[in-house]
């Protein structure tokens, strides 16, 4: 299990809907318009959000992810520059600059909120659009409508667009209320486009349907040029959606009131046990921001929790967290694949600008850090790996294999390759299929052997893949 679901059972009005539409064979393509979604949303909006929804302003899309990266595509030109608070949802740092455009980072204080003179920086120096996740993720930090409203002014001042992220919105917990992007001011709905999911709060991120909000003719024109985008989306992801805006309200109150318990618990658990933990209990998600520098486990605490507790959390660096603020005169152009003697890095380039700070990050297939060297060890060719892969950098790793191993220049050859993971941070099933893929495991003659690290579940990848056997694995280092 990921942290992006919880670990509670599916509402009983969502497995009811599934279970007829396989009893009815229903398997075939979502509609593009989902009127009985569509307006079972604009119902739980009314019911839990205070918030008036025109069902024929709703947009059918796969995901929150796509539908944001999209929609910059179709209002703004590559290489515009987009403002994003930080730590944020990892995706965002691949897809965003794959599709190109640069990311203008907002850092956040402890408790979530970021500086608004940040923005207005960001916006004069030429930001063309926020990305404005609320509730934050990870923090769960519930922004207020005053702060909200300040924000809608002075994007709307430069006529920057807000694509508001408010996939967690039904999950704010007790003390905390959320306001919809939406409902905040006219200039909110004149530059504002929402969306919005029951994926994250009734468990249903693997079925594949979001909705995209719209509340003004502007917004409407450009959420048009994404109709193409309900095609992607999957039937029974519309029909479980349908089943938790209708009929699921009573299981998610009693989820809140868990995640409610939980909270607290949590709190005096690490009040009590591990006090060297500083954390801000979230006003919304189900998410836990644990700021674990105190407990001086190394550079991956992460790594340690899953050694020693078996609770794998997600590495803050994954979130562009803990990096200093930088001055312009700090900031360096850096190529993506860097050559030091036998090595490569894998990272994205920063570069100074007009904005200095906040940070911007030119656009790059890579926003993960990952290092690469190959070496000639008693006949044997060792590759080894450290860092953090990730899909943004799967491309580089791919071509920066090929060329280490003289796939493209070279002659191939045979022997037996060693892929040392001893220290690297994280790899999933997609970073295998590469290594398996650029080291030419096809009838090349070569014979593969993975050194796993003692951080990195790598044989439970290989067997939730179906890759285990396939892979000999050698013993770590002692």
């Amino acid at each position: 299990m990921t942290i992006a679901e919880m670990d509670f059972e599916v509402a009983a009005p969502i497995t009811k809907a599934l279970r007829a539409a396989v009893d009815r064979s229903d398997f075939g393509y979502a509609p593009a318009g989902p009127v009985g979604m569509n307006e079972a949303l604009a119902g739980f909006a009314r019911r839990r959000l205070d918030w008036e929804i025109d069902p024929e302003q709703v947009t059918l899309v796969p995901d929150v992810v796509v539908a944001i990266v999209e929609s910059c595509k179709a209002l703004l030109r590559p290489g515009d520059a987009i403002a994003l608070a930080t730590p944020a949802y990892p995706p965002f740092f691949a897809e965003l600059p794959r599709a190109g455009f640069r990311l203008a980072q907002l850092p956040t204080d402890r408790r979530g909120d970021f500086a608004l003179d940040d923005l207005e920086a960001a916006l004069r120096a030429g930001a063309r659009a926020l990305i404005l996740v609320n509730p934050q993720n990870p923090s769960g930090r519930v922004i207020p409508r005053s702060e909200l409203s300040r924000i809608a002014e002075l994007c709307a001042e430069h006529e920057a667009w807000v694509l508001a992220d408010e996939i967690h919105a039904p999950l704010v917990l007790p003390g905390a209320t959320q306001t919809p992007w939406l409902e905040v001011s006219d200039a909110a709905r004149e530059f504002g486009i929402c969306t919005f999911s029951a994926s994250k709060a009734f468990n249903l991120a693997g079925l594949k349907a979001a909705q995209l909000v719209t509340a003004s003719p502007r917004a409407r024109d450009a959420a048009e040029q994404l109709g193409r985008l309900s095609s992607l989306a999957g039937l029974f992801g519309v029909i479980a959606s349908e089943a938790a805006f209708g009929d699921g309200d009573e299981w998610l109150d009693a989820a809140l009131a868990q995640l409610a318990t939980n909270r607290e618990q949590l709190a005096q658990l690490l009040r009590e046990q591990l006090p060297e933990i500083d954390w801000m209990p979230p006003e919304g998600t189900y998410l836990a921001w644990l700021d674990c520098r105190g407990l001086e486990l190394g550079e991956d605490p992460a790594a340690r929790f899953l050694e020693r507790g078996r609770v794998r959390p997600q590495p803050g660096a994954r979130l562009r967290t803990g990096r200093r603020r930088l001055r312009p005169a700090e900031l360096r152009d850096e190529p993506g694949i860097a050559h030091r003697g036998g090595a490569s890095t894998c990272g994205g380039s920063a570069v100074a600008s007009k904005f200095g700070d906040p940070l911007i990050e030119e656009p790059s297939m890579r926003a993960g850090v990952l290092n690469l060297e190959v070496a000639e060890d008693g006949g044997r060719r060792v590759i080894r790996l450290s860092g953090e892969f990730d899909l943004a950098n799967a491309s580089s790793l791919e071509a920066e294999l090929e060329r280490a191993l003289g796939g493209a220049d070279g002659d191939g050859g045979g022997g037996e390759i060693v892929v040392d993971m001893e220290h690297l941070s994280f790899i999933d099933s997609t970073g295998i299929a590469v290594l398996i893929r650029a080291v030419g495991h096809d009838g090349e003659g070569r014979r593969l052997r993975f050194v796993p690290s003692k951080g990195l579940a790598v044989q439970r990848v290989l067997r939730v893949t179906g890759l285990e056997g396939r892979l000999p694995l050698l013993d770590p280092p002692a």
